[in-house]
């Protein structure tokens, strides 16, 4: 797709969008930054929700996860799927309530099965393992789908609770890809324990970025559990102050070099099989 036919179709479905957790979408500039185009959307005073947790650590956040969640909630209900769900396109508004944003490669589902498509630039780390590898789940090309927003949700969850991208600690796309399609999942932070991650929480991410996607639970159901969650944690807590953020997360280095190792082996043995063809 052409870049002005993907920002018209993004300015198109965001137009139709209207939720307290979805960022107002005004509609297109065409003369402020003449010959470019840009989209208008309300103005986030705290940016980023990633952003945000660094300079409001007592946030709670089960109420932003819940935040997300009722966005999702109304895109799905709606037929829509968001197919970029990560910390760095979700906004926190002047009443510290996070929405949704960048709706770039939003789509109706129906039409989302139709035609090619690929993992987002710099959308890896919370790519599901279907939309990784289609061919291996026998799937012909990328389909963006509720169960790979849920998926994403779960990472987008880590990264509230940690401060830090899902797998930070592999540099490469290509390490992350092999991890997730052997099973690999970010480790539990007993660190956020404190700040909200409770088992039942933990279970939940569990079951959203399990590798069966119709395993993962639906969207509404994810909602409940979070508000029956929020009902045991106020959203006035204020109590709790990580010693640090980002939080320390311990990991195997020695795991780290050896799997790093072997991907690239793997990519060198590829290549040279490619070009002795």
């Amino acid at each position: 797709m052409a870049p002005i036919q993907g920002l018209f179709q993004e300015a198109v479905i965001w137009k139709r969008l209207r939720h307290r957790n979805v960022v107002y979408f005004h509609g297109v500039e065409w003369h402020l930054f003449h010959p470019r185009l840009t989209l208008v959307s309300d103005w986030m005073p705290n940016g980023r929700i990633t952003d945000y947790l660094q300079t409001n650590l007592r946030a709670n956040r089960i109420k932003l996860i819940l935040n997300i969640a009722e966005g999702l909630e109304y895109l799905h209900v709606e037929g829509f799927v968001h197919g970029d769900v990560k910390g760095a396109n979700i906004l926190v508004d002047e009443e510290h309530v996070a929405r949704l944003a960048d709706f770039g490669l939003a789509d109706l589902y129906y039409t989302s099965r139709i035609g090619s498509k690929s993992v987002p630039v710099g959308s890896t780390r919370w790519a599901a393992p279907e939309v990784l590898d289609p061919e291996h789940f026998e799937r012909e090309s990328v389909e963006t789908s509720p169960q790979a927003d849920i998926y994403a949700f779960a990472m987008v969850i880590w990264e509230v609770f940690t401060g830090r991208l899902p797998f930070f600690h592999f540099k490469r796309d290509a390490t992350v890809i092999h991890n997730v399609l052997k099973g690999k999942r970010p480790p539990r932070p007993v660190q956020a324990i404190p700040l909200g991650l409770s088992d039942n929480v933990w279970t939940l991410m569990e079951a959203c970025w399990d590798e069966d996607h119709q395993t993962r639970p639906h969207i509404s159901d994810i909602a409940n559990t979070l508000r029956d969650e929020l009902t045991r944690r106020p959203i006035d807590v204020e109590d709790q102050v990580p010693a640090e953020w980002p939080l320390v997360i311990q990991h195997n280095l020695l795991d780290d070099i050896l799997m790093t190792q072997s991907v690239g082996a793997k990519i060198e043995s590829h290549s040279a099989i490619c070009l002795s063809r």
